[in-house]
């Protein structure tokens, strides 16, 4: 069941023996709406917007020599209640000198966050592949993983509730290791994820038959 393209050079990388069985990759429309409002990096932007605010009030009020009550009725006030401030204070020509830079700045802002956006949604724009000896993850550009399914200790399903609105589920699996450096806790299990995918329920089963098949061999 394949629905998404597998190129050559990802193919080239699979056993021989190996048949496909199940290939996708991230919902598309999920995904470009988790690039899109990614909370860490908005969070991010935000306090740096917060903190040259911050920085630009405190400069103001050190060049005009303005207290917190000067700064309020003659910037503040009037950009949120939309009124001018006024026109013939030296006050507002430093402000007028300093449109063209707030204006740059703002566009920087735009372009930076929009490449993140971009990077974010072209490193998480994995391919899954399921063949009936294991699970390949192609991340990024040149990272593969591979697990057989004789090294797979647990396997879940998990959604939000944004992934139960656009109908899509997550898969998590854990690497099986010796149960005497588990007891020891010499070793967290690594865990690895196939996400946002639209038949989850599928390729869930699809693992855990295989999964039981490989046990008993």
């Amino acid at each position: 069941m394949l629905n998404v393209k597998v190129n050559l050079k990802r193919l080239a990388l699979i056993g021989r023996d190996e048949e496909i069985l199940w290939a996708d990759g991230p919902n598309i429309k999920y995904l470009f709406l988790k690039s899109i409002f990614n909370i860490s990096l908005i969070g991010i932007f935000i306090m740096i917007a917060f903190t040259m605010i911050a920085f630009f009030l405190i400069l103001l009020m050190a060049i005009f020599e303005m207290s917190v009550k000067d700064l309020w009725d003659s910037f503040i006030y009037p950009i949120i209640t939309l009124k001018k401030i006024p026109q013939n204070s030296s006050f507002y020509y430093f402000i007028t000198d300093l449109y063209p830079y707030i204006i740059a700045m703002t566009i920087s802002f735009v372009i930076i966050y929009l490449m993140n956006t971009i990077f974010y949604f072209l490193y998480h724009n994995n391919k899954f592949i399921i063949t009936n000896k294991g699970i390949y993850i192609f991340r990024g550009i040149e990272t593969v993983i591979h697990k057989t399914f004789k090294q797979i200790r647990y396997i879940s399903i998990s959604y939000n509730f944004f992934d139960r609105l656009l109908k899509v589920g997550n898969i998590t699996f854990s690497e099986d290791i010796a149960e005497d450096e588990v007891n020891n806790n010499q070793h967290i299990l690594p865990t690895y994820t196939i996400y946002s995918i639209n038949d989850y329920m599928f390729a869930y089963q699809l693992i855990k038959k295989l999964q039981n098949k490989a046990a008993k061999n």
